[in-house]
């Protein structure tokens, strides 16, 4: 049986979270917890994660222009424990922190 796709996509138009993992600097069980959360733009295909760069890079301006505007109070709003907002608190650190170092290339 042939499937045809409307619209292909070549396999380079996507990124791997490997590669994504070398431009953010972060832990992998950071990103794939961004990932299932759907805190991060990914795709699953299958087992396996793909990231289109176009959503990556608005992904990572949307997180440096957010970075000053979020504040303690405001994570203690939520319904979360206080371990995932601490732990949210410092996957935002620590990228905010790459970004403004120039780390994250």
């Amino acid at each position: 049986m042939k499937i045809h796709l409307r619209h292909h996509v070549p396999a380079a138009a996507y990124m791997t979270p490997a590669e994504v993992l070398q431009r953010l600097r972060v832990n992998a069980r950071t990103l794939y917890r961004l990932m299932n959360e759907g805190q991060f733009p990914a795709v699953r295909i299958g087992r396996q994660w793909r990231i289109r760069p176009t959503d990556f890079e608005l992904w990572l301006q949307r997180q440096t222009s957010d970075a000053g505007a979020i504040t303690t109070p405001d994570l203690a709003r939520g319904t979360r424990s206080r371990q995932d907002r601490i732990t949210d608190a410092a996957c935002r650190s620590q990228l905010t922190g790459a970004l403004i170092e120039g780390d994250v290339r």
